[in-house]
This record gives structure tokens, sequence and C-alpha cells, in this order.
């Protein structure tokens, strides 16, 4: 089934006239492990010669294994990230076929792409070849998106832009840009994807900025201040961020008297104590977000701040 992509070009306009800058906006969908979300293919994806699958990827606790691609029906058939950080293809007939560790860490949005020609497998993160070998010929078969088997081990990130070429013909395409991650469409063949536990709660507007994709701002309350604070957030406000997912800061610091403040998610950022302008990104660790009193006393301000989640490139 054919559908509309949910990727925009906004005009954001310039300062000169008759131009304009475009911005690409689209949706991505974000995986629990403890949600125990995925999707299901209509029918499940068969390749026994030359194949290609490539994909983008974020993780956000890699504590544990989290399946990108899998079969419902067995653990065999699967590509996975390993907790140390490497990337690992089964298929039940070859050896299985990792990475060196260390390829993948948390809090990155990741190029992947699973290659094999003529029995030689190789995997490559960026365009960068990370592993290769020879003799492997079984055939490789999966119907899930986030999960394997009996569901016993799930993504816990971003997953999007799967492609699966099959004899050098691209057969799917799940751009995974939905605004309802409970139904994705295949924009190439005709194998739609279903999700369990996955609502419109999961996805969320972002936008290309640079390399990085930013979301929505999440800062509400304007500009705030410290007088002769002793400690809490300046201006005793804060707003809700996700424990686990990383955020973008972006901020100025007026007025300094004394003190200091940094950018705060229970994790911080760096330091601040004169006035100027700054960005910070942080992996939440907490569930409250703003600019921390560092220091007993601080005086200073917090102006044009600003808090997005973002989803940073390696």
């Amino acid at each position: 089934m054919l559908g509309l992509s949910n990727r925009m070009s906004l005009s954001l306009g310039s300062s000169n006239a008759g131009a304009s800058i475009l911005a690409t906006t689209r949706y991505f969908t974000t995986f629990t492990a403890t949600g125990t979300e995925y999707l299901t293919m209509d029918s499940a994806v068969t390749l026994t010669g030359d194949f290609k699958i490539k994909f983008k990827a974020l993780f956000n606790d890699l504590s544990s294994s989290r399946m990108v691609v899998g079969r419902s029906i067995n653990t065999s058939n699967f590509i996975d990230i390993r907790s140390a950080g490497e990337i690992r293809v089964a298929n039940g007939v070859d050896p299985n076929f990792d990475t060196a560790t260390g390829v993948i860490s948390e809090a990155l949005l990741y190029d992947i792409e699973v290659e094999r020609v003529s029995g030689t497998i190789t995997t490559k993160v960026g365009g960068v070849t990370k592993a290769t070998a020879s003799s492997h010929t079984g055939t490789f078969v999966f119907d899930s998106i986030g999960r394997w088997g009996s569901a016993t081990l799930f993504m816990d990130g971003v997953i999007s832009d799967i492609e699966i070429t099959d004899a050098g013909t691209l057969i799917h395409s799940w751009p995974m840009d939905e605004v309802d991650p409970s139904a994705m469409t295949d924009r190439v063949g005709s194998n739609d994807l279903t999700g369990t536990n996955l609502s419109t709660a999961d996805s969320e507007l972002f936008t290309l900025v640079g390399a990085d994709w930013l979301g929505v701002g999440l800062w509400t309350h304007g500009d705030v201040s410290a007088v002769a604070a002793t400690s809490g957030f300046v201006g005793g406000v804060s707003v809700t961020v996700v424990s686990g997912y990383s955020y973008k800061f972006f901020y100025d610091v007026a007025g300094f008297v004394n003190g200091s403040t940094t950018a705060f998610a229970t994790a911080a950022g760096a330091s601040r104590t004169a006035n100027g302008s700054y960005t910070d990104i942080i992996t939440a660790t907490g569930t409250s977000a703003g600019w921390d009193v560092a220091t007993n006393p601080t005086t200073l301000d917090v102006d044009s701040g600003e808090i997005k989640r973002i989803l940073e490139a390696p």
C-alpha cells in the first residue's frame, strides 16, 4: 500500500528578499523496552541470497541487548545491538556475525547497514565498514521490528528508515514517520506494519538542524532569575522530561553577579559563571529539567531559554 510521507519542508523565511530557508520535519517513534512495544509485518521477509538491510537507530539504554528486527516464532533470526555496543546478525545457520564492541554508543542516531554479496557479509556504520566475514549463506527470515521470539527482548530507543534490498532490488521501505505508529506503511511493497502497545504518545515531531534532529520546545516559563538563591531551580520552575532521553538546552546568562548555574535534568551541564550565550546536551537521569542554582548564593538571569529533545548524530 502506498502512503504519503510525513516528512515536510517548511519555509521559515529569510532576511534576504525572495529567499527562504527550508526546514525538514518528520515524526520519529520511540520504543520503550518496559512498554513491550514492537511492530509486526503483514508477512515475513525471506532473504536467501544477496541482500542489504539499512536502518537508522538510536539506543536510549544498552544495559541489555536491543532488538532491531527479529522472528516472532524463534530466537535464531535477528539483528540486535548488544550491551557492549556491538552489532550482531544471526540466521540460525551460519555462526553469529558480530562487530567489535564499542561500535555503538547510547543516545546517538546511527546509520547502520548489513549487506551480503556472494556469501560475504559486511556491517557498516555511517558508511564505514566495521566487520566482514565470508561463507555466510544461510537464509535470513524476520517478521518483527523491535522484538524477537516470544517478545523477551525489545528495542529501547528510536528505529526509522528501514530499507530491504533483495538481489539488487529494493523490495520494502518503512520510513516509520507516521503520526500514529500503531499502523505503518511500506512505501515500496505491500508489507505494512502493525504496532503493539504503540500510540500517538510514542511519536514526536522533529526538525532537522544541521546533522541533528530537534524536537519541539518544552520550556514554557520565559526568562527566569535567581536573587541570592541558595538551591533549587533558577526561578523555582522546571519542565517535565523523560529519563533516558537526550535534550539540548539553549540559553543566555545575563545580569551575572555571583554564583553559578548549570543546565540540569538531574544530570548537569557545564557550570556557567559569566554572562554569555550557551548550549548543553544532557541525557536526562530524572524527570524535571531547568537551570540549577549550582552555588550558594547565586544571583543571575537565565534568558531566552529553550529545552528540546535531540536525536544527535555521531
